[in-house]
């Protein structure tokens, strides 16, 4: 009987299994909102399943149960909606590990980036705010004190990374949009070593480097600088899509200079 009204569903099914199947393959991929038309299927495919199980204790009792879940939860992410994320993905915290771009983080968090700054003033110590953030507002407009990363490429000298507070937002942590997406590689720390000694060997003989190494450089080191800080807890998740980290010099060395962690994990 059971099976007979499960099949019932067969065409709600076939809607789900081949606009996923598509929007999985395609070429096309730019956030999760392309499986969007796939929900309200979802949803009556598991209205359904409710009313054909209604009759059974243990599947009203995990419905009822799911309910409240999904109450609880929607309740404690508030205002955070965009940050959703279940409990077996992680939660809210761990959101930017699966998506970012969109689906995550906006740069919808400046105001609140503002706030945890001003309230956290005093532990913040002496070193600057520094700010990569996926957006087009400045963070002025905010009242937001803070050096953008990465820094101006065409400037003439690399500008020096000082202990401070590092606030990075999720798409700008996974770097989706840089060269070097991905997790840190060969290619990339090979890339990084050949652009930092370039840089060195211009600077004694002209006083500066070129424009083109500056951006070259400037690009590979915020790279690996976010490589390293994908391997560390941050101390603060504004709104679950901007990271906060607290540098010191020893671990500014050791992000830009000492061996990357991602390639001593693999």
């Amino acid at each position: 009987m059971i099976s007979h009204d499960l099949a019932r569903l067969s065409p709600i099914w076939a809607l789900v299994l081949v606009y996923g199947l598509f929007s999985l393959t395609s070429h096309l991929n730019i956030g999760h909102r392309h499986l969007l038309p796939i929900y309200p299927a979802i949803f009556v495919a598991c209205g359904a399943c409710a009313f054909f199980l209604h009759t059974r204790l243990a599947m009203t009792i995990f419905a009822g149960s799911m309910v409240c879940w999904q109450i609880t939860e929607s309740a404690l992410l508030r205002p955070d909606y965009l940050a959703y994320f279940n409990q077996t993905a992680g939660g809210p915290k761990n959101g930017y590990k699966h998506l970012v771009d969109s689906s995550l983080d906006w740069g919808q968090d400046l105001p609140a980036l503002r706030e945890w700054l001003s309230q956290h003033s005093d532990h913040l110590g002496t070193g600057p705010v520094y700010l990569a953030y996926f957006g087009t507002a400045l963070p002025q407009w905010y009242g937001i004190d803070a050096k953008l990363l990465p820094f101006d490429r065409s400037a003439p000298n690399l500008a020096r990374l000082e202990p401070g507070t590092y606030c990075i937002s999720a798409t700008s942590l996974q770097q989706v949009y840089s060269h070097q997406h991905g997790k840190w590689t060969l290619q990339y720390e090979s890339d990084y070593q050949l652009a930092l000694a370039r840089s060195v060997h211009e600077a004694d003989l002209a006083g500066s480097s070129s424009r083109m190494h500056n951006e070259d450089l400037q690009r590979l080191r915020f790279a690996r600088l976010c490589a390293y800080l994908r391997k560390r807890e941050p101390v603060a998740e504004i709104g679950n899509s901007i990271l906060v980290f607290q540098l010191g010099q020893r671990e500014l060395d050791h992000a830009l200079y000492a061996s990357p962690i991602e390639l001593a994990a693999r």
